[in-house]
């Protein structure tokens, strides 16, 4: 199986000379690298946000269980125990974790 190339093969002109080839060739290559690293950083950004985002229900979902702990029958009046039981955001909120995590993991693999 071929391996994909971040870099497209150039054609020779034969038209131009042979400094011109490989300055022409330099100058494409180049601007391929530039467009890959704005859009590994665009992953990048992505990424951080979705974790960030993730990140922030996890907590939220941790502190709902932990309302849960303390008061069972309500919190702060309303009754989240009918729509949202404690073993399913339990089960959240350790799923959460795992994903946050990866998201993070995948975030990194976009610097580097």
């Amino acid at each position: 199986m071929e391996q994909p190339r971040l870099i497209s093969p150039r054609k020779i002109n034969s038209s131009l000379s042979a400094v011109d080839n490989c300055s022409m060739i330099i100058r494409e290559t180049l601007s391929e690298v530039k467009n890959y690293g704005a859009t590994a950083h665009a992953d990048f950004v992505s990424l951080v946000f979705v974790s960030s985002l993730l990140f922030v229900l996890q907590t939220l979902t941790g502190g709902l269980i932990a309302h849960y702990r303390a008061e069972p029958e309500g919190f702060f009046g309303i009754d989240f125990s009918a729509i949202l039981p404690f073993n399913i955001m339990r089960t959240w909120h350790v799923q959460l974790a795992i994903f946050w995590v990866s998201a993070s993991y995948l975030a990194t693999a976009c610097v580097t």
